[in-house]
């Protein structure tokens, strides 16, 4: 049996507010998008902790004192996002590679051992958190990028109407040394996202674009 398939398939929904509020509890920032509280208004974080903390408390995830601790299976699925590394995820990014805060994210979480998390964030504040074994993560995404190459980006269901589409799906991957690469993709299309060689030049991002599909995978570690 391989590690994807003994992997223990834990699911779990969070809020905007209740990956706060863990983020709070932990000491550092929960490391996806938030699409629905601004999390440069200090008075707006304070409030979303708050309202996390409750439902959290409602929902049986964490007990009433500060010093107990998260139910056993959430927080399996939450330390490989707190405690581990952002490994790989995907954004959505406007024709001047703007992120586009109305998108949908995704993120894979690797630590040490097996299993990952993966996370999917809506643009309408919900967080879908899965434990699955590191090699399904990275399937997943892959699959995602390549329908996004030979068939353009969906469109979102959640989005607003009004919401203008996207140009492109980003992925970025990061090595074991820390190296971060990103890789921009559209309908026959993907780029590799570089900054200018030298500090006289714009201070904007530019693409160079792959040969291939394949290539442009093979670069992400895909």
């Amino acid at each position: 049996m391989s590690i994807d398939d003994a992997a223990s398939r834990r699911r779990v929904v969070l809020t905007d507010d209740e990956v706060i509020a863990l983020g709070a509890r932990s000491g550092k920032p929960w490391p996806s998008p938030i699409f629905s509280v601004d999390v440069t208004d200090a008075f707006e974080v304070r409030r979303a902790v708050e309202r996390g903390a409750r439902s959290l408390i409602a929902r049986g995830l964490l007990g009433v004192s500060a010093e107990d601790s998260l139910e056993a299976g959430i927080s399996d699925i939450l330390r490989p996002v707190l405690d581990g590394n952002l490994s790989l995820g995907t954004y959505l990014v406007d024709s001047k590679l703007a992120f586009a805060p109305t998108g949908l994210a995704t993120a894979a979480y690797a630590t040490n051992e097996e299993p990952w998390t993966s996370e999917i964030i809506a643009p309408n504040g919900l967080h879908y958190l899965l434990q699955e074994g590191s090699n399904k993560c990275l399937e997943s995404i892959r699959e995602f990028l390549e329908s996004c190459f030979m068939s353009g980006i969906p469109r979102l269901p959640l989005a607003p109407p009004e919401t203008s589409e996207p140009a492109f799906v980003c992925a970025m991957r990061r090595s074991s040394s820390d190296e971060i690469r990103v890789a921009a993709f559209r309908r026959d299309a993907a780029f590799c996202q570089t900054r200018p060689p030298s500090e006289s030049e714009q201070p904007t991002d530019v693409l160079r674009p792959f040969e291939s599909l394949e290539s442009a995978l093979s670069y992400l570690g895909l």
